[in-house]
């Protein structure tokens, strides 16, 4: 829970200052040692980072759940239940066929079950693997929700594909792909698989490439229960492409 996620971090940064300490008696006792002093200057300096980015990161996270039990343990419901659509635990209705650029559905306009407010989450496989989206999108325009004191914690994206997005432009970036912050303190294994975006134009989810619609849902239980709805779609050249917190069609 949140209390023992503060108190591992806490711990973190004690350990972290008692190695600060350690280090600086070291610098004095080896000062006369110009190699032995460089290196632990180093090491002190890479330590002294390491210490500001854990701070930086208990900050972020005491902001986001604003030291609220109930808020932590709704973000982290909603991770796990992202993960359990992926792994196949949602149930799932063939639809139809569709084109690229086709409307899939649309993005539920709040919060809704396993998620916290208005948002897409897209999400590629490969042959199986857990792809960066920013392999196959496009490079486009876009915002952050967030400011730069932020990136470290919610991440960045790095646009490199051909795909056009599966939301209209403006394009607002709330999470990206990897083991940043955010997700190293809700998502299983601390890693997140997706993009979390919206429009600031439309509520339109489209297919970024042709292929077999399926619409499902997956039920979270527990203090917070609903249905998250998602689509996905097979676009039979061995990826799927997972678009989450949105109503199919």
């Amino acid at each position: 829970g949140a209390v023992s996620r503060f108190h591992y971090l806490q711990k973190i940064q004690e350990a972290d200052r008692d190695l600060l300490s350690r280090l600086q008696a070291a610098q004095i006792t080896y000062q006369g040692e110009k190699t032995d002093q460089e290196t632990l200057q180093k090491e002190l300096e890479k330590q002294k980072l390491n210490l500001a980015r854990q701070k930086q990161e208990k900050a972020a996270l005491l902001t986001v759940t604003k030291n609220d039990e109930k808020r932590y343990q709704q973000l982290l419901a909603s991770a796990r239940a992202e993960l359990a659509v992926v792994l196949g635990q949602g149930k799932e209705t063939f639809l139809r066929n569709v084109s690229e650029g086709e409307v899939i559905g649309r993005v539920i306009p709040s919060a809704s079950g396993c998620s916290s407010g208005q948002h897409l989450h897209f999400e590629v496989h490969q042959g199986g693997a857990i792809k960066d989206p920013g392999e196959f999108l496009r490079p486009i325009s876009f915002s952050y929700s967030y400011g730069p004191d932020q990136y470290g914690y919610y991440g960045t994206i790095n646009l490199r594909g051909s795909w056009n997005w599966p939301m209209d432009e403006p394009i607002e970036i709330n999470q990206g792909f990897g083991s940043h912050g955010f997700a190293q303190a809700f998502y299983p294994g601390g890693v997140h698989n997706g993009y979390d975006l919206d429009s600031n134009s439309s509520s339109n989810v489209k297919a970024v490439k042709s292929g077999k619609l399926y619409g499902g849902s997956y039920q979270c239980g527990g203090r917070y229960p609903g249905a998250l709805l998602y689509a996905k779609i097979e676009q039979g050249d061995g990826i799927i492409a997972w678009y989450l917190h949105m109503t199919p069609q």
